[in-house]
């Protein structure tokens, strides 16, 4: 009889345990399904957030490597040229003057005038001889070319010094520039025989740059020499 009234207890209940177990597993599921999604989320931003910091670490590492190089080359580069510069400029000027020298010594023969080449502290020019002037007014034995635009007055390059060597005979080459009061007396003479007085070496130099250029004063000419050339 008691057993009777426990089995007829027990089918009573056993829906009311079916719900409470569903509901329990049905809990239990969407618990996991919770948590399935919190993974799979947690695991995307802790993906995307390395990935952000590994690529924004690799570009800060190339952005600092190229200005690096920049700046090692833009260095280099200004120093190479500004030298460049500065040694072309004063190529450049020796060119001109030879040419303007040989030019003057053609010019005195064609004029019957002796011409010459004064040197100024930052530039040069060209004078002619004035017999005519010269016999009246010592100091007025040379007078400028002014109205001849290739014998003009011209300047060299900033901090270029320009000077001349005398080769052969310096004293007597001292004593004949001298010898003129003239505030125009010219340091070479390109005669109207056509030939140079005195002969030596006219000297380019600018701290700024290593090279230095040198013009050799011949008789029947003036030319350029190479670096390291002698006369």
């Amino acid at each position: 009889m008691m057993n009777k009234d426990m089995e007829q207890d027990l089918r009573k209940s056993a829906p009311a345990r079916q719900s409470a177990e569903d509901s329990t597993l049905g809990t239990a599921r969407r618990l996991n399904a919770a948590g399935a999604v919190l993974r799979k989320s947690y695991g995307k931003t802790m993906t995307r957030a390395m990935r952000t910091a590994t690529a924004r670490g690799f570009t800060l590492i190339e952005v600092m490597v190229v200005m690096v190089i920049i700046a090692i080359l833009v260095t280099a580069v200004s120093l190479s040229l500004k030298g460049d510069r500065v040694g072309e400029a004063l190529a450049e000027e020796a060119r001109r003057l030879s040419a303007l020298l040989n030019l003057a010594r053609e010019e005195a023969v064609m004029r019957d005038r002796d011409l010459g080449l004064v040197l100024a502290d930052d530039g040069y020019l060209f004078v002619q001889r004035d017999e005519e002037r010269a016999g009246k007014d010592a100091a007025a034995e040379f007078v400028t070319l002014a109205d001849d635009a290739m014998f003009r007055v011209r300047a060299l390059p900033p901090g270029t010094e320009l000077y001349f060597e005398v080769r052969a005979n310096p004293a007597r080459a001292q004593a004949a520039a001298t010898a003129t009061t003239s505030p125009l007396a010219p340091r070479v003479l390109a005669l109207a025989n056509d030939m140079f007085l005195p002969q030596g070496v006219l000297i380019l130099r600018n701290p700024a740059t290593p090279r230095v250029e040198r013009i050799a004063i011949e008789q029947d000419g003036a030319r350029v020499l190479p670096d390291e050339a002698t006369p």
